[in-house]
C-alpha cells in the first residue's frame, strides 16, 4: 500500500517538473515579444507627452499673453532642462517673463523625463513626417532652425500662440514673420519611430512610421 502511494507521489513530482519546464520554455519564447510591446508602448507614450507639452506651451502663451519657450536637450546657453527632482529632462517649458529665451530660476512650469530606451532621432524613417516644415535634419531629433538654417533645440511661442524663429541670434534675437516656426521632433527606440510635428500656425500632430508601407501615418 505504501509503495503504491510513493509511486503516485513520484509520478506527480515528475509531472510537476515537466509542467515547470514547459512554462519556462513558454516564458523564454514570449519574453522578447513582451519586452517589445513594452518598449513600443513607452515610445508611443513619450511621443504623446511631447505633443502634450507643446500644446501646454502654446495654450499658456495665449492664456497669459507671455511668450513661452520649449527646450529640447540643451538651450543656447548650455543649460540642461531639469525635472522637479533635478534630473535631466527630455523637454521643459518655461514662461519666459523677461524675454531672454533662457531657463531662469522659477520660470520652468512643466517638463517631461526621458523614457528609458527612447532617444531623439530616427532608426527606420526615410522621409520627413507630414507637415514637417523645418529645415533641419530629422536624424538629429528636431528640425527647427533659425533663419540662417542653423539648428535650434528650442521652440518659441509668442503671445498669440504662433511659433516663430529668429534671425540667427543665440538668444531671442529678432523675431521673424508668422509662418517661420514649423518643424518636428523625432523619437526612436531602435525599432519604432515617432514624429511630433508643429505646423507654422501652431497645429500639433503625432505620426508613427509604418515600416512595411514605408511611410508615416497622417
Amino acid at each position: 500500500m505504501q509503495n503504491r502511494a510513493d509511486r503516485r507521489a513520484g509520478l506527480t513530482l515528475i509531472e510537476l517538473v515537466v509542467v515547470m519546464a514547459i512554462l519556462s520554455a513558454l516564458i523564454f519564447v514570449a519574453m522578447p515579444a513582451v519586452l517589445s510591446v513594452n518598449a513600443n508602448q513607452r515610445i508611443k507614450s513619450d511621443a504623446r507627452s511631447v505633443a502634450d507639452l507643446l500644446m501646454l506651451a502654446r495654450g499658456e502663451a495665449i492664456r497669459t499673453g507671455t511668450q513661452h519657450v520649449v527646450y529640447l536637450g540643451t538651450d543656447p546657453a548650455a543649460v540642461q532642462p531639469m525635472d522637479g527632482a533635478g534630473n535631466a529632462a527630455r523637454m521643459a517649458v518655461i514662461s519666459d517673463d523677461d524675454g531672454d529665451c533662457r531657463i531662469d530660476g522659477g520660470e520652468a512650469i512643466e517638463w517631461i523625463a526621458a523614457e528609458d530606451g527612447v532617444n531623439l532621432g530616427v532608426t527606420n524613417a526615410s522621409a520627413d513626417a507630414p507637415n514637417d516644415a523645418g529645415a533641419g535634419n530629422r536624424s538629429t531629433g528636431a528640425t527647427f532652425t533659425d533663419t540662417g538654417a542653423t539648428a535650434r533645440d528650442w521652440l518659441f511661442f509668442r503671445a498669440d500662440g504662433i511659433p516663430v524663429v529668429f534671425s540667427g541670434a543665440t538668444d531671442c534675437g529678432t523675431e521673424t514673420a508668422t509662418g517661420s516656426g514649423g518643424g518636428a521632433i523625432y523619437l526612436t527606440n531602435g525599432d519604432r519611430d515617432y514624429a511630433v510635428t508643429l505646423s507654422p500656425i501652431g497645429g500639433i500632430r503625432v505620426h508613427a512610421w509604418q515600416e512595411g508601407a514605408n511611410q508615416w501615418t497622417n
